[in-house]
């Protein structure tokens, strides 16, 4: 395709004024507003959540309000609400340009965005207000909410995919990205949701979920969204790039997932599977960038003419970054330091808020036609502040995980013990400041976003789109057929599946007990057999109060954990049937938090939870801890509260 004549981007302030589309378009279109919608609260919750981190006591005394329930809804809300729904939105509105058709199912696809919101909603209220999380990074929504959000996603790809098949045989590389995307989606949510394993393999089938919703489906999804940008403002692609950059990130993301389990009650061999893709996926991300370069050679002013183009290539710089990251986490001795700290958050807002975001935010400008007054005035401003506003917030994230990651391991080798008890202040107060920086970034990026959302109000109340045909004849570009597309995903998504997640179930690796049997601890510690019915409820409660997300129930063995306890073993979590392993320690690891003092001490442990801070009654003033980052748990029944206490004192 020759794209000499449409070098400017298309000014939707200049198109003809019209009614509101009644097409195929206006189901794109309201799948993008919605996604919008999403992406307001979504993000309003998360910048809540991070003024929790300053002022533990903002919006306290409310269990909706609370930090384990606010969390997992922003999730919601981003990562599903927001930048699933504008994938499907991508689809919907460049599918049918690429391959010169319209449409298949509108009025099915329409209804299914009732479908997809309504799941996302009513599983963010059941979590929030109902205190039905699930437990599982991302993957917090109750199992009815799963499994609606699923089959809404199921439809899309559908839809997607029979519109797709007017031009089979012959699918352009947007479309490879864009339609994948959405079978991407759906397979995360049945990977992520079926109840097929227990303990420590709930962990792996949960992380290897996550390296899809979170990871290569939004990242498949972006990178549509830029090829067709490219195909409509810039260029030809090279003829074979394009299809080396597909197959590679298709086959190597997924097989990432394990870095999130160094030094983790796994096996060492599944340890060293990030370190080789996370390497490989680099060559991949490179590829995708060389391509989109040859299409782009003499025409780089575009860039900077087109909106959509500016924000698509400000989100691959930042993607250019993740797999560099990723093989950081993934070597063991940067692990040592850096992982179960604030290290993991800022990787998370560079991916989530971050890279796909803005070409997120590339597809919406397009799609939506925000132009006019608001494109002229904001749309450079926007990208910039969201640029800012996230770097420092990352940026943040990074330092404060350093400083933390370097504190527990000096701490360990000076016996100062900084990783538990009272010493945790050296944890936790070096990187206030640090929280109000994270706080202040988070709110330039929110802040950017306010004229953005005022330009899709303005539009929504009459303002006309861009308005654009099917592209021009693509016969030159890169092609291949659509049975290949989606067979290939499917099947390299299995195999990575039973490589990382199955494979590791089967064995033992060297580690006593094996993962089929229960170990010393987990048959004889009061909170891991799920014998007593306190115990249970408690168990329950730590779960869907997300107290997971700040505590973490692995003892690894390497100086940094050295204090905590025994080292954990796969057998230790045969009675989970949630991931309670964690991800980050904001506050003390707890898998023998009943064994040290005080947290051996029920009475001391209710009193913690009324009031981390300045705890109420008398003699208590062993657990004073003006520093603690912890949110109050006052908003539980005393019944709860002592089931909540009986379950930690009674982690052995």
């Amino acid at each position: 395709m020759t794209a000499a004549d449409t070098v400017a981007e298309p000014d939707a302030s200049s198109a003809p004024s019209t009614p509101a589309d009644t097409g195929p378009d206006s189901v794109a279109r309201a799948h993008a507003v919605a996604a919008t919608l999403f992406f307001v609260i979504g993000a309003l919750v998360y910048l809540a959540v991070a003024a929790k981190l300053v002022e533990p006591g903002f919006l306290s005394g409310s269990g909706p309000l609370s930090y384990g329930r606010l969390l997992p809804v922003s999730y919601a809300a981003l990562l599903y609400g927001w930048l699933g729904l504008m994938a499907v939105a991508a689809a919907y509105y460049m599918v049918p340009r690429l391959v010169g058709a319209p449409l298949a199912m509108s009025g099915i696809a329409l209804l299914n965005l009732l479908v997809i919101a309504g799941g996302i909603g009513a599983g963010a209220v059941a979590v929030s207000v109902g205190g039905q999380g699930a437990g599982g990074r991302y993957l917090e929504l109750p199992l009815w909410s799963d499994v609606i959000v699923a089959v809404g996603f199921l439809v899309a790809a559908v839809v997607a995919t029979r519109t797709a098949a007017a031009r089979k045989d012959r699918l352009p590389t947007a479309a490879w990205y864009l339609v994948g995307a959405l079978w991407w989606y759906v397979i995360g949510y049945v990977a992520g949701m079926l109840p097929i394993f227990s303990g420590i393999g709930e962990t792996t089938q949960n992380w290897f979920a996550v390296s899809i919703l979170a990871g290569v489906a939004p990242a498949a999804a972006g990178i549509g969204i830029g090829y067709f940008l490219i195909a409509r403002y810039a260029g030809e692609l090279h003829p074979s790039l394009g299809v080396l950059g597909f197959w590679s990130v298709a086959a190597l993301w997924v097989w990432t997932a394990p870095r999130y389990l160094q030094y983790g009650p796994t096996n060492d061999w599944l340890e060293t599977v990030p370190v080789v893709f996370s390497a490989g996926l680099i060559v991949a991300i490179v590829v995708v960038v060389a391509d989109m370069a040859y299409a782009l050679r003499g025409r780089f002013q575009t860039v900077r003419r087109s909106v959509p183009l500016t924000f698509f290539f400000a989100g691959m710089v930042a993607l250019t970054l993740v797999p560099v990251l990723m093989l950081v986490q993934s070597f063991r001795g940067a692990s040592a330091v850096i992982h179960l700290t604030a290290w993991e958050t800022g990787f998370e807002q560079l991916t989530i808020l971050g890279a796909f975001s803005l070409m997120a935010f590339a597809a919406a400008y397009h799609l939506l036609g925000v132009g006019g007054y608001w494109r002229r005035n904001f749309a450079g401003l926007h990208v910039v502040l969201a640029g800012l506003g996230i770097g420092i917030a990352v940026v943040s994230r990074f330092m404060a995980g350093l400083q933390v990651g370097y504190t527990w391991v000096g701490g360990v080798n000076s016996q100062g013990y900084e990783n538990a008890g009272q010493g945790f202040v050296n944890s936790t107060a070096p990187i206030e400041g640090l929280n109000v920086v994270q706080l202040v970034g988070l709110a330039i990026f929110f802040a950017s976003v306010l004229p953005f959302f005022a330009g899709v109000i303005a539009n929504v109340a009459g303002a006309p789109g861009e308005k654009e045909g099917p592209l021009d004849d693509i016969s030159d570009a890169p092609v291949q057929g659509l049975s290949s597309i989606v067979q290939g995903v499917f099947a390299l998504t299995i195999v990575a599946g039973l490589a990382v997640v199955v494979t590791p179930m089967f064995d033992a690796g060297g580690a006593s007990p094996q993962r089929n049997e229960p170990s010393i601890l987990a048959e004889q510690s009061a909170s891991r057999n799920r014998v007593d019915a306190e115990n249970v409820r408690g168990y329950e409660l730590y779960v869907s109060e997300g107290c997971w997300y700040c505590h973490t129930q692995q003892v690894r063995a390497i100086v940094t954990d050295v204090g905590l306890g025994p080292v954990s073993v796969p057998g230790d979590y045969y009675y989970d049937d949630a991931d309670v392993i964690g991800l980050e320690r904001i506050g003390p690891d707890l898998t023998h938090a009943g064994s040290r003092q005080p947290t051996n001490s029920r009475r001391l442990v209710r009193a913690h939870l009324l009031d981390p801070r300045d705890p109420p009654g008398d003699g208590v003033d062993a657990v004073r801890r003006p520093w603690s980052t912890m949110p109050s748990y006052d908003y539980l029944s005393d019944e709860d509260i002592r089931a909540l206490a009986a379950y930690v004192t009674g982690l052995e």
